[in-house]
């Protein structure tokens, strides 16, 4: 495979992360597993198969920049990418876990608060739960500075990677109300993250 095979492989990674998790978040329920078992499940899975793009698209994305991004960007992409494998931990464990164990063990679920969407109550539990979402926005914020630094895509898509991640970022920290909006500032995130694929799928980006 050529070079330029790889970063089309890239950029069509990207641009499914940002769909499958579009699609995801947006058939993503409200509620507990109890009323919609079937579209629970569903959700999560694609949500986690868009993150699993995500990775991908992220390692080719810092290989076609790792020679200009320096080291803010080296860092943000190592923020990122820890912080996508703890979202997936997460969505697997809310999808085919969680539903499992609320069954047989409910007051193991309360006793360290491993309800989805809510507030952890075991001190590691709430830590990693944490976690995930603030390495999200400080990474991307971090990769995406040294993405529009050095000017290889243009600066549109990239700010929407920037502003989305960081939205995503403080998400757990927000009001239950406010947080019925987050197919709307998911959308942010998406849409910049495809766009970028899209650029690199159609060689659409500067090289040096």
């Amino acid at each position: 495979m050529t070079s330029e095979s790889l970063v089309k492989v890239t950029g069509i990674a990207l641009i499914l992360s940002g769909v499958l998790a579009t699609i995801g978040f947006s058939l993503h329920p409200h509620d507990s597993t109890g009323s919609n078992q079937v579209l629970w499940v569903g959700a999560h899975t694609l949500v986690m198969a868009g993150f699993l793009m995500g990775l991908l698209g992220l390692a080719g994305l810092y290989g076609v920049t790792s020679s200009r991004v320096g080291i803010l960007g080296f860092i943000g992409f190592l923020l990122a990418t820890v912080s996508l494998v703890l979202y997936l931990g997460k969505l697997y464990w809310s999808a085919f876990i969680y539903p499992l164990v609320i069954e047989r063990h409910p007051e193991f679920i309360r006793t360290f608060g491993f309800i989805p969407g809510s507030d952890p109550v075991d001190p590691v539990v709430k830590t990693v739960f944490y976690l995930g979402p603030i390495l999200f926005a400080a990474g991307y914020t971090l990769f995406g500075i040294g993405l529009l630094r050095v000017g290889a895509f243009r600066a549109v898509p990239v700010g929407l990677v920037i502003v989305g991640s960081f939205l995503l970022g403080l998400w757990p920290l927000l009001p239950a109300v406010v947080q019925h909006l987050s197919v709307f500032v998911s959308l942010v995130y998406t849409v910049g993250i495809a766009w970028i694929g899209y650029l690199l799928a159609t060689g659409e980006y500067r090289t040096s």
